[in-house]
């Protein structure tokens, strides 16, 4: 590829996993600033490496791949000694929930539900929450999911079904202990 090409590609690439990246990382950190930093850093690793992507189709896999290997590399090193807590930083939703919402008594309802919706998912464990938020949010099938997380596409499967079933448990208010 040349410069002009490969920038072009980077600009294309950055464009449009941006946001899907950030939030995959920000699930499994539970910190904004980190997950952006993260996020920043998957971009440039997949920069550096873009001559080992053999598909192009599968790009989007293969950033995901890259953000939890550097997720899940930060959370080994040590820097990461905060607790997991929706609580302290529920931005996320709040920044989400104005491009959702058509007026404001509409956004303010999805608001509230959203934010249960992110607080459930958060009290799941990192290997179910990564699940959840592949599937539903960046509409990765189970085989992708697999890929992402170096796992059998039946255990996301799996996973996913449980973190679904404790999800509906915890939102009708049948407890707050995620089990899964």
């Amino acid at each position: 590829m040349s410069d002009r090409n490969t920038k072009a590609f980077f600009s294309f690439m950055v464009e449009t996993y941006w946001q899907s990246i950030w939030t995959f990382i920000y699930t499994i950190l539970g910190d904004a600033d980190y997950a952006r930093d993260l996020t920043q850093d998957t971009f440039i690793s997949a920069a550096t490496s873009i001559n080992d992507l053999r598909d192009i189709e599968s790009l989007k896999t293969w950033l995901f791949k890259i953000a939890r290997n550097r997720s899940i590399d930060y959370l080994k090193s040590g820097w990461s000694t905060k607790v997991l807590s929706m609580e302290k930083d529920f931005h996320l939703t709040a920044e989400a929930s104005s491009t959702w919402a058509q007026d404001a008594e509409t956004d303010a309802l999805s608001a509230i539900q959203r934010n249960e919706l992110w607080a459930a998912i958060f009290r799941l464990k990192r290997g179910f929450r990564e699940v959840v938020v592949l599937r539903v949010r960046e509409d990765l099938s189970f085989r992708e999911i697999a890929g992402v997380l170096k796992i059998r596409e039946t255990t996301a499967r799996s996973r996913y079904a449980r973190s679904v079933k404790q999800l509906r448990t915890m939102l009708k208010g049948g407890g707050t202990d995620s089990g899964v």
